[in-house]
């Protein structure tokens, strides 16, 4: 049976990169050593921060597409955390059980000086 691998890249900068394969560890060897060219070598993304393995080759691509909208909904790596501080006993219920509704989701449609526009608005 044939394994299937979602994986996420790092950069120092904090650059992102979301990828599948069925061999990691040869993957990870091009992506260290810039053989594919591209996203990663441009960008030096080569630190493996997060991998998950899966037999299927369909779940393998639905964890990939999930694991991108979770990149694209914070794209900056903002806290959220502040959103959690404000209250002072950690039993209570009153925690929401997501992030805010004031935190949209960030998709790729938006323009780029609209997504700006509601970062702003959401920082302050």
């Amino acid at each position: 049976m044939k394994t299937y691998w979602v994986y996420i890249l790092a950069s120092h900068k904090r650059v992102l990169y979301v990828g599948m394969t069925s061999n990691i560890t040869k993957r990870m060897y091009e992506h260290r050593h810039k053989l594919t060219g591209g996203f990663t070598a441009r960008y030096n993304v080569n630190q493996l921060v997060y991998c998950e393995q899966t037999n299927q080759v369909e779940e393998a691509i639905r964890r990939e597409k999930k694991l991108e909208l979770i990149r694209a909904f914070n794209p900056h790596w903002r806290d959220f955390s502040q959103v959690f501080q404000s209250r002072p006993n950690p039993a209570e219920k009153a925690y929401p059980q997501r992030c805010p509704s004031r935190f949209p989701p960030q998709r790729r449609s938006i323009p780029l000086g609209e997504r700006r526009k509601l970062l702003r608005s959401s920082a302050s």
